[in-house]
């Protein structure tokens, strides 16, 4: 076989392997989309782009080492595409995005052993997993990381002689008060450390166990520097009277800081380097073991492999389209106005404090201020008709009450027989700093399905999605108490017969 006639098929299989992967892209472009969203942003995963682009390169360099196994037909490969997108199509219809970028993730990854094989995976680990860690689905390690911060902050301070008082992640110095959020709790720079020294020792060919050290070298520097970073900011602060540029743009000198940081890092990285020269031959041996041999020709099964291959790929979000197509409103808004109108009085009251409830992209809040007996109360109905991703009824952002002005005391869950129907409840006590005592009891409704427990609301939204119900509903009741010291058994009685009362006459309308 002359020299053309090769580059002619290896041609061939590539261009094969780009229909495969372009049809993945146009089937999932609706995960692919809420990734760049991501990386689009000044977030933790920012720099997702430009790892993208490394991936891309190293992939490029091992192009050789795979196309041996090209289009051998791997089983294994096509049940983890059929298994996984079932699991894809079942996050994407209750928008559970962290589920759906590792999902098509693994869709990646199996297609790769559906084409190319196992041997494949090896040879493209280092492109695989700098795409894995800039991939939205790390956000689970922040409240860790925001913990860790805060007992390292406290300890810091305290070893300083800084007066502290501690509240939770609220740190409140003779000079002001700070908390630490989720934001704060360093997850940008333990990932960037992470990708950066993957890639250096990809690059640098630093060997053995000196890798890991390497890598645990790196992420034990970025958390160090964000601790720095906490409690120089708390120092500052405290005197200057929060009077000072790097208190308000703490992100921007956290970022300066990590770059000193960087300066250790690559020190070290230096002399992790100073491996010993390999002769000709060993280097030739440890080539010849990391490579795969090359056979450009096409296998007749090609264009086989890569249509079932494809076709596997696209079922699931084509299957997705016709689920959501079908949606409508079960009118349980409806339902619970006339209910509400049947066992209470709308008045016109103002409460002591506001509720500010925030739900993001829902199509209807209505809050009402209501007299059930010989008390007053505050209602609150919010309504989502379609569900999309961040326009979601559990979605980490809303929050029924604003958390800045109310410190939770207590949560209990009630369950209560009601007219031959079972009610669920969530009791919330509430507290602000003037001794203002709110006491709330909420629950979600979800086709036909009471929950207080948000895992168990995204799987009735499944179910709900199945039967071609996209809304969802989150109803509570309120009642504010004047500088009430009580227990959590004397949560008021009303407030619970309210609510009991409302639940039991919506599941029986909706059974109905």
């Amino acid at each position: 076989m002359n020299m053309s006639e090769s580059n002619l098929k290896s041609i061939g299989n590539y261009s094969i392997a780009c229909f495969v992967f372009i049809a993945l892209a146009v089937a999932y472009s609706a995960t692919i989309y809420e990734i760049s969203l991501e990386w689009s942003g000044n977030g933790v995963y920012s720099h997702g782009f430009l790892a993208l682009l490394i991936a891309a390169y190293i992939t490029y360099q091992s192009r050789n080492k795979v196309s041996n196994a090209m289009y051998r037909f791997n089983l294994m490969g096509l049940i983890a595409i059929i298994a996984t997108g079932s699991l894809w199509l079942a996050a994407a219809l209750i928008n559970v995005q962290l589920i759906q970028v590792f999902c098509l993730f693994i869709i990646i990854v199996a297609t790769l052993v559906c084409l190319f094989g196992f041997q494949s995976l090896w040879a493209l680990k280092i492109a695989l997993l700098a795409l894995l860690l800039v991939l939205p689905v790390w956000n689970f390690l922040q409240v860790p990381l925001q913990i860790l911060s805060s007992d390292v902050t406290y300890a810091a301070l305290k070893l300083l002689d800084i007066p502290t008082l501690r509240e939770g992640f609220r740190f409140t110095v003779p000079g002001g008060q700070f908390i630490i959020e989720e934001a704060c709790s360093g997850l940008s720079f333990f990932l960037s450390s992470c990708l950066l020294s993957v890639l250096f020792v990809h690059f640098n060919h630093v060997l053995g166990i000196k890798r890991l050290y390497f890598i645990l070298f790196a992420i034990l520097l970025s958390l160090v520097s964000n601790w720095i970073r906490i409690v120089f900011v708390i120092l500052v602060g405290n005197y200057t009277r929060m009077d000072h540029f790097i208190v308000q743009d703490h992100l921007t000198f956290g970022w300066i800081l990590y770059a000193v940081m960087l300066i250790p890092f690559f020190v070290v990285g230096h002399f992790m380097n100073q491996f010993p020269t390999l002769s000709s031959t060993d280097q030739e041996h440890l080539h010849n073991q990391d490579e795969l041999a090359i056979d450009n020709s096409v296998p007749g099964n090609a264009k086989i492999v890569a249509m079932v291959t494809a076709v596997a790929l696209i079922t699931y979000p084509t299957i997705r389209l016709f689920l959501i197509s079908e949606n409508h409103d079960s009118g349980i808004a409806n339902t619970y106005d006339t209910a509400l109108g049947q066992l209470a009085q709308s008045v016109d009251a103002r409460f002591a404090k506001t509720w500010n409830p925030r739900f993001a992209g829902a199509d209807e809040t209505d809050q009402t201020s209501i007299r059930y007996g010989t008390q007053i109360y505050r209602s609150l109905r919010v309504t989502y008709l379609t569900q999309t991703q961040g326009k979601e009824l559990v979605f980490v952002k809303n929050t029924p009450f604003a958390e800045d002005q109310w410190l939770t005391s207590s949560t209990q869950f009630k369950t209560v027989e009601l007219n031959s129907v079972t009610t669920n409840h969530k009791l919330t006590t509430l507290r602000d700093r003037r001794g203002t005592e709110r006491y709330m009891v909420s629950w979600y409704f979800i086709g036909g399905r009471v929950t207080t427990n948000e895992r168990e609301a995204k799987l009735f939204e499944f179910f709900a999605r199945l039967a071609g119900d996209g809304s969802a509903h989150f109803f509570a009741f309120v009642l504010d108490e004047q500088k009430r010291n009580v227990s959590e058994s004397e949560f008021p009685a009303s407030l619970l017969d309210l609510s009991s009362e409302m639940q039991s006459a919506m599941l029986k309308d909706y059974k109905l």
